[in-house]
């Protein structure tokens, strides 16, 4: 065959350091039943967070708890940064990118003040939830359960 197909599966990699568990352990129930999309989370050891996928940064919300990114190939993915820590309007949140930046696999994109965060009575919970679950084929979650580093491989979506 003389062209390459297109790439028809995207890894995912741990977006920081700690134990990897399925998005239905989240103690938030928008994210626990999906209603965002499918996923997996990681309970942070530090604050470091790193992007899951390559892509582009889609989008920034201005609490700077949340970060939008999309892989080469549409898939979009929502790095969503503690449970209901919009409520500290960016407070305990320091970026490392820009909308419209490219990010590799494992890049750091922020860092999280667990201290303040948990101080406010938060949860730490670094959530990943692939926003257009219903264009995937399929999301392989490997390593559940176990403490990850960041940019460990875990998982892959098959689209």
């Amino acid at each position: 065959m003389l062209f390459k197909r297109k790439s028809k599966s995207v890894e995912l990699y741990a977006v920081g350091n700690g134990d990897l568990i399925d998005i239905k352990g989240v103690k938030d129930q928008v994210f626990s039943s999906k209603l965002m999309g499918e996923g997996f989370a990681v309970l942070p050891s530090d604050g470091n967070v790193f992007s899951p996928i390559e892509g582009d940064v889609v989008s920034i919300f201005n609490t700077k708890h949340a970060i939008g990114l999309r892989s080469k190939n549409g898939i979009e993915i929502l790095v969503h940064m503690g449970l209901d820590t919009v409520e500290l309007n960016g407070e305990g949140f320091e970026l490392f990118i820009s909308e419209n930046e490219k990010v590799a696999a494992g890049q750091q994109i922020a860092k999280m003040d667990l201290d303040l965060i948990k101080s406010n009575g938060k949860q730490t919970d670094i959530i990943v939830v692939i926003t257009n679950s219903s264009e995937i084929k399929e999301l392989s979650i490997i390593n559940l359960g176990d403490n990850v580093k960041n940019s460990q491989l875990v998982g892959q979506i098959n689209l």
